[in-house]
């Protein structure tokens, strides 16, 4: 994520298999890779050919994360928080395969 030309959240993620289900594994860091808080495990709620559910067992921060694919190079993500007064914060964002040399 960037601000005003900046980077202000680095995050990593992998899709793995645990315990007989498939989960997001998710790190926030900050630009000089400081941690931002504890590794997010996404449990994989729903799938099909278009688009994968993570929902969060946990906590609500996010409480469902959303990978939808539009087009061949492009995945759209929407990740919804549950705050504890009941508001919710939507983030997303699109992501563009690079280009090839």
């Amino acid at each position: 994520m960037t601000a005003k030309d900046k980077t202000v959240l680095l995050q990593f993620g992998t899709i793995t298999e645990q315990n007989g289900g498939i989960v997001l594994l998710m790190r926030s860091f900050g630009p000089q890779m400081q941690p931002y808080d504890e590794m997010l495990q996404l449990k994989l709620a729903n799938a099909d050919a278009k688009a994968l559910e993570f929902t969060n067992p946990t906590h609500t921060k996010p409480k469902r994360t959303l990978y939808i694919r539009e087009a061949p190079d492009s995945l759209r993500v929407r990740s919804e928080i549950l705050h504890d007064n009941g508001k919710e914060e939507v983030h997303g964002f699109t992501m563009q395969r690079a280009a090839r040399p």
